[in-house]
């Protein structure tokens, strides 16, 4: 369901604001479009019974606003070092990346940045794609947040055919399990 009427702010008698819900879709699957940036969704989903037909379970879940994608960071050229050295061994390219840790992303640290450019999915995303664009055989990354290795870069990072390993910093976490960050490195 898309809140159709929820941007013109309409009101009941007794203050209770309208909420106007137009269904969108009926598939397992629903991808936000154009047409619900700026508004917010409701999923509604229900668990039933295959033998009675009976109706089990029953849930509810208003998003957020939809927001539009974000824009595509702009291509940065890369540095490169020249070797001073005598010429003809084996040569490799290293790329270094501080992806910052998502516990240090926040708004009071970056308040002229918007909150979606901060948001770890879109970044993540972004540095994958700079990374491998730059076509390394090792990769060296700081401030790696633990949790984010497993679930997130050392996957990816896996699926492209690198092996990787990542170092905990030693000091006390920053609360929740997985919530400080590190240092890993590809080949």
């Amino acid at each position: 369901y898309n809140d159709y009427g929820a941007s013109q702010y309409q009101y009941h008698d007794d203050g209770q604001q309208v909420e106007e819900w137009v269904e969108v879709s009926r598939d397992q699957m629903y991808i936000p479009t154009q047409d619900d940036v700026g508004r917010k969704l409701k999923l509604e989903a229900g668990s039933y019974s295959n033998e009675t037909g009976e109706l089990l379970m029953h849930r509810v879940i208003k998003t957020d606003l939809v927001l539009s994608r974000a824009p595509d960071p702009a291509k940065r050229n890369l540095v490169t070092a020249k070797t001073s050295g005598p010429r003809g061994g084996e040569r490799f390219r290293v790329v270094t990346y501080n992806i910052l840790a998502e516990i240090y992303a926040t708004l009071q640290q970056y308040p002229y940045c918007d909150f979606w450019a901060l948001s770890w999915d879109y970044r993540f995303q972004n540095i994958l794609r700079e990374v491998l664009d730059a076509c390394p055989d090792v990769i060296c990354m700081q401030e790696v947040q633990a949790d984010h290795y497993e679930t997130h870069v050392y996957n990816a990072l896996s699926e492209a055919g690198f092996e990787g390993v990542y170092k905990q910093k030693t000091r006390a976490s920053m609360g929740l399990a997985g919530k400080v960050d590190g240092c890993a490195l590809f080949w």
